[in-house]
């Protein structure tokens, strides 16, 4: 998979009470393949007595507008991992995540972005995408496809 590298971050060592996080855009390595997204997990890190909430929200190219994605809180570090996906309406939460989740479709390049509100230390640890590949498409699929959307 591609790495999702942080495109801005203030890289000052001074405490915040907001901070934003902006990946790169990554096509998970496979630059002609469609895929579907399903999740992200996210890891977060609060002190004992630290709140924060976090919100995220992802594009599928740089000509996009954000999509506010979903909200993950982290109380005194009682609920470090979560999950942000678009579930399906009457769906069981199981420990199979493709089950339950509303896949984001035919994703050939995805961006997300994350802010976060507290007080007291808080960090995300990890970033973590769910996704599965279609199929292979040619260029001249890609090109197609393009033209129209």
């Amino acid at each position: 998979m591609g790495l999702l590298i942080p495109w801005r971050w203030d890289s000052e060592s001074t405490y915040s009470s907001s901070f934003l996080i902006e990946t790169s855009l990554t096509d998970f390595d496979e630059p002609y393949s469609p895929k579907n997204v399903y999740g992200l997990q996210l890891s977060t890190i609060t002190g004992n007595t630290s709140h924060a909430t976090f919100d995220v929200f992802y594009r599928k190219s740089k000509e996009d507008s954000y999509t506010f994605w979903g909200s993950h809180t982290n109380d005194s570090n009682t609920n470090p991992d979560g999950i942000i996906m678009n579930y399906k309406g009457n769906s069981t939460r199981d420990s199979n995540i493709y089950n339950q989740a509303e896949p984001i479709k035919d994703v050939i390049t995805f961006q997300i972005k994350i802010t976060a509100v507290g007080y007291g230390e808080f960090a995300v640890n990890d970033i973590n995408i769910l996704f599965r590949s279609k199929r292979k498409w040619t260029a001249t699929d890609v090109k197609t496809y393009i033209r129209a959307t």
